[in-house]
Order: structure tokens, then C-alpha cells, then sequence
């Protein structure tokens, strides 16, 4: 339905950054079916970038969207494919109870065509008025692709579970190996900018960290995950580095599956967190499992927040909040009736409440999308982060919190 209520799809390059427009019906807006549409694209070639979209009213007072304005930046020039998919045929309202909206049908959601490319030169990734670069200012790296792959680039179309495709024997059917092989990630690898880099390796060997520093992951199974990576990442840092930590850190992962859970019980009893000298909150995955509406997740992590600004008082932690994973579309999230409603849009909708929430409370965000997000459907087991993914992300916020620990004149 979504891809037939589209004139067009065109690319253009414009004084400042390279657009990407979908165009649709408007010559009987109220009768389209897709008035208020979701997608979500992707470029993969020398690099994997995701698009960004902004929504295009057919007027002022209207809520009907004519377009879909599409903008990206990529770290630099070449010949890139496109995929753009449908996600929902109408977003829901922040309010709005989403447990029977199901997303596009995986098996037909792709709206542009099979191996569609566009060229971007090196003019295009340059301001012209300015002669500046406007490649990535805020995002400190990229998935690239690797050198033995430049002669064999193929693009990277979005990975889903069918239905029917959980049995060993079933996943050797091609409907199921097409929709579902993890060989598509193979050729990419993510780098993080120099600058960075060398911010990470100073927030990492200058902390001055204590003997008792721990650092504890909050939540549930992605957090047991993270708390696994983030020891792993430590340990072949200093490796890779030839160097040292000053001092000692140690890790730990407290159990919270929702923002009920993260109570003074939890933070002022638990013989874990008593142990916590950092707490990396992330609960979302399972309110997401359960469609908890946006208002009540808003209010559960209030509460959450609540408890754990008290806790900081009496003992001290320091805070983190950190953006909930996306998952790929699994059977049960991309099928309908759903049974999982973890796709993207709610995701993007909970990781919106908590920046929100970060300011109100001038608690630190660590955001990990510029990680995540490009490879957002890679988790090989349609859930957890894989090492992958999973340790440029751990080296992320582990810098993040370690630098709370350099001095200010090292910094």
C-alpha cells in the first residue's frame, strides 16, 4: 500500500548537502491510506550510512505529508546504494495505545528498486558556500568498508526474520537464508575517527581510578551483554595499547527488566549494586516487549530517575543513562498481529524520552546510535548486540565514564 501511494523517489544535491525526496500522491491527499508514513534508509558502499528524514505537510494545518525529505552524510565520496523500506503506514501519536499497529510486511517493504545507486562526488559532501566539509561534525565514526572488499561491493539490504524460519531446516530454505544470512555484514567494519581515538585512549589510561571502581551495567539481558563486552573491550584495549590502566576497574551487571525495578530496594540493598561505583541505566527492551505506551514509559523512568538521583545522594553513584538497542524485525515484530513491538520507531520514540529526561535531570546521555543504528538489524540472534557491533560500543562508554576519572589538567 505504502509503495503504491509514491510518485517518486529522486536524489539532488543542493548548495549545502545531498537530498533524498519521496514524493507522494497528493491529488486526493484524504483518500491515500498512508497518510503519515515511516520510513527508514539506507546507503551501504564505502561506507554505511543511515538517512535521516524530516516530515514535509501538504500545508500548515494539515497532517497529511506530501514528502519525506531525506538527509545523510557519509565520510566520503563514491557510488553508494540505496535501500529505503516502509516501516509503518501511519506513525502513532505520543498518547496513542500501539498494541494492534503493526509494521510493513517485511517480505514486500522495500520501495526502491533492486540495486538502486546514487554517485556522490566529492563536491557533493562540501559546502559550497563555504568550501567546508559538512561530512559527520557530531558523529565520531563510521562502519567502512573493508579494503578486500572495494572490488566487490554489494549492497546491504535490510535483514528480517520470515515466518517459518526458526528450524535448522527451515533456515536452509532460500525464502529463509535470503531474508536471514549474517554474510552481508562481512564487509564492514567500524572506525572510529582519529580525534576520537585519541580521546578515548586519554580518557582510558588517565583516569586515576581507584581499587574499589566498579562499573555496573542496569537493566536486563542487553545490559548482561554489554556488562560482558565492556570487560572483554578493557582488557584487549590495554593489549592492542601496550598500556596500562592507573589503577583498577571492575564490572558488574545489576538486574532491572523495567523502570519499576530500579527501586530503592535495588540500589540501597542489593548486594550487587552496594558493590557500583558507576550505574549505566538502560531499561527499555522488555516495556518495549510489553507495547508500555510512551506517556507511561515517560512516567515509569521518572520514577526510575527518581530512585536513583536519591540513591546518589545517600551513596554517591555516578549516573549514566545510555540509548535502548534496536533490534532487527524478528517473526514476532514484523508479522501481524504482532507479538514483540521492538521495532525502530518505538525504540526511537523511548531513546527520545530518555534525552529528554537527561536534560531535565542533567544526567549524562551516552548515545551509541552512530554505532547501532547502520547495523540495526545485525544482532545474529535477533536480540543482543554481537561482539561486532558490541565492542565499539563498550569502548564508547567506557571512555565516556572513564573520563570522569582524568584529571582536568590532563584533559
Amino acid at each position: 500500500t505504502l509503495a503504491s501511494e509514491i510518485i517518486s523517489i529522486t536524489y539532488e544535491t543542493s548548495q549545502s548537502q545531498s537530498i533524498i525526496t519521496i514524493n507522494f500522491d497528493t491529488s486526493s491527499p484524504e483518500a491515500r491510506k498512508c497518510q503519515r508514513p515511516v520510513v527508514r534508509g539506507r546507503l551501504s558502499g564505502p561506507a554505511l550510512t543511515m538517512i535521516d528524514w524530516e516530515d514535509h505537510y501538504i500545508s500548515a494545518t494539515s497532517d497529511i505529508i506530501d514528502k519525506l525529505i531525506g538527509k545523510f552524510n557519509v565520510p566520503g565520496p563514491g557510488r553508494y546504494f540505496i535501500e529505503i523500506i516502509g516501516m509503518l503506514c501511519n506513525r502513532f501519536d505520543l498518547n496513542d495505545d500501539f498494541k494492534d499497529i503493526c509494521v510493513e510486511n517485511p517480505i514486500n517493504h522495500r520501495l526502491t528498486a533492486n540495486d538502486s545507486t546514487i554517485n556522490i562526488h566529492l563536491y557533493d559532501i562540501h559546502n559550497k558556500a563555504t568550501n567546508q566539509s559538512v561530512i559527520y561534525n557530531d558523529i565520531v565514526g563510521h562502519w567502512m568498508l573493508n579494503q578486500q572488499s572495494n572490488d566487490s561491493i554489494v549492497p546491504l539490504y535490510t535483514r528480517f526474520q520470515p515466518l517459518s524460519c526458526r528450524k535448522p531446516e527451515e533456515k536452509e530454505m532460500p525464502r529463509c537464508d535470503d531474508a536471514m544470512n549474517h554474510t552481508r555484514y562481512d564487509n564492514y567494519e567500524f572506525q572510529f575517527t582519529d580525534h576520537l581515538m585519541n580521546s578515548i585512549e586519554n580518557s582510558v589510561f588517565n583516569a586515576s581510578v581507584t581499587p574499589n571502581t566498579t562499573i555496573c551495567s542496569v537493566g536486563f539481558s542487553h545490559s548482561r551483554v554489554l556488562n560482558q563486552h565492556l570487560k572483554r573491550e578493557l582488557r584487549n584495549f590495554q593489549i592492542i595499547k601496550k598500556q596500562k590502566i592507573k589503577g583498577s576497574v571492575e564490572f558488574e551487571h545489576v538486574k532491572a527488566k523495567f523502570p519499576k525495578d530500579i527501586n530503592p530496594s535495588l540500589l540501597l540493598e542489593n548486594q550487587a549494586t552496594m558493590k557500583c561505583t558507576d550505574l549505566i541505566v538502560a531499561v527499555g527492551q522488555w516495556s518495549g516487549y510489553k507495547h508500555v505506551s510512551f506517556p507511561i514509559y515517560q512516567k515509569e523512568m521518572e520514577n526510575a530517575i527518581s530512585n536513583l538521583l536519591d540513591a546518589k545522594s545517600k551513596i554517591g553513584y555516578r549516573i549514566f543513562l545510555r540509548s535502548i538497542h534496536y533490534q532487527p524485525l524478528g517473526d514476532w515484530s514484523g508479522s501481524c498481529p504482532n507479538k514483540d513491538w521492538r521495532h525502530p520507531f518505538v525504540i526511537d520514540g523511548y531513546n527520545n524520552i530518555l534525552r529528554g529526561l537527561s536534560r531535565k535531570y542533567d544526567l549524562p546521555f551516552i548515545d551509541t546510535n552512530f554505532v547501532v543504528s547502520p547495523m540495526w538489524d545485525h544482532s545474529w540472534d535477533w536480540c543482543h548486540l554481537d561482539p561486532a557491533v558490541g565492542s565499539p560500543e563498550s569502548l564508547y562508554i567506557l571512555a565516556k565514564v572513564m573520563e570522569e576519572y582524568v584529571p582536568k589538567q590532563t584533559q
